[in-house]
Parts: structure tokens; sequence; C-alpha cells
């Protein structure tokens, strides 16, 4: 069960670098992509490109740790953990 909770918090570690990432291209999918397919639509962030650079040159987190570890519980390793304890073997 030891385990289970160290890769837990791993994940969430990934999870949090992920989401890092995962906003970003975002960030371009709503205003580049959707203005070059479809120029009649207003951008939605006006200053797009000045928010991305400074995620570039300052990278923050976008969730915190605590949001992250329980986001691969619920999707991951509740389930995980159901099993010992259902069992009722905790080693």
């Amino acid at each position: 069960m030891l385990a289970v909770g160290l890769f837990c918090w791993i994940e969430a570690r990934r999870n949090r670098d992920y989401d890092v990432y995962r906003s970003r291209v975002r960030l371009f999918q709503q205003d580049l992509f959707t203005n070059a397919l479809d120029s009649s639509r207003e951008v939605e962030h006006d200053d797009w490109r000045t928010e991305l650079g400074e995620d570039y040159r300052y990278p923050t987190y976008k969730i915190t740790m605590f949001e992250a570890v329980s986001n691969r519980l619920r999707r991951i390793y509740f389930a995980l953990l159901l099993i010992p304890v259902s069992r009722g073997s905790f080693a």
C-alpha cells in the first residue's frame, strides 16, 4: 500500500508537469489555430502572445500538488487502494 501511495505521488508530479504543457497547447488552439482557420471570429484572449511568452520565460504550475494528487486518486489510485482494503490486507 505504501508503494501505491508513492506511485500516486510520482504520478501527481508528472501530471502537474503535463498540465503546464497542456495549458500552453490549449492557448494555441484557442487563439492561433482558431483564428487562422476562421478569421471571422475574434480571439479568446487579446494578449495571448504576451501571456504565452511570459509562461515560457517564467513557467509556473497551473494546478496545486493537492489538486494533482486528488485527480490521480479519483481517476486511478482509488480503485487500486480499495483492493487491499476490501481484502483486509494492508501490506
